[in-house]
């Protein structure tokens, strides 16, 4: 499948940004997972569900979340089943940022995909992305670090994101066949196919 690129990383890092461009550049048709949760859940977009899920220390928000990864499970999937059975078409697959959370054989389908390419983030972007999130928030799956008070909020929010995002980053080392560095797309002006053609 060497006509499907799947584009994985954290959540503001540039997946979407990096589909846009390839889909103005080369023709890419764009499998946005996070789009279809929005459209399947009547939010407007992206950031819309992450009112649906609501703060992390709600009552709400743990029922919320697994919803939200039942229907990523689902159109993961049905994404996967679209470029396994256009092989000749150019498709790249936008995961959300949080795929680590899938189950262990949709991750493994992954794996049958050439160029399955996470966008790396280092330490320089910590606080960038933080700022993003507090002031135009996409959804974030906490797992974990989910230890969130009304009252501690934010001040969790500086300790756990870091923490966070470093686990994140084994999970999609780990899940990914090719690594694109931080300092190779942080201007936003990457041409990802031009890359991988230069990094064979």
């Amino acid at each position: 499948m060497e006509n499907t690129l799947i584009l994985i990383g954290m959540s503001g890092i540039g997946k979407s940004h990096y589909s846009r461009r390839l889909t103005a550049n080369y023709g890419y048709k764009v499998l946005e997972v996070d789009k279809m949760i929005a459209e399947e859940l009547g939010r407007h977009d992206v950031y819309d569900v992450t009112n649906f899920l609501g703060h992390p220390y709600s009552e709400e928000y743990k029922e919320k979340c697994k919803q939200y990864l039942e229907l990523e499970e689902k159109f993961t999937n049905i994404a996967l089943d679209y470029a396994e059975a256009h092989p000749e078409e150019l498709v790249i697959i936008d995961p959300t940022g949080s795929m680590v959370y899938l189950p262990p054989e949709t991750l493994e389908r992954f794996g049958k995909f050439n160029y399955t390419i996470y966008l790396d983030v280092d330490d320089s972007k910590v606080g960038t992305m933080v700022a993003k999130y507090f002031n135009d928030p996409k959804p974030v799956i906490w797992g974990e670090f989910n230890d969130f008070t009304e009252d501690n909020f934010k001040e969790r929010i500086l300790e756990q994101y870091p923490k966070l995002l470093n686990k994140r980053r084994e999970l999609y080392a780990k899940h990914s066949k090719i690594v694109i560095p931080y300092r190779d797309h942080e201007d936003g002006f990457l041409d990802v196919k031009e890359w991988l053609n230069q990094h064979k």
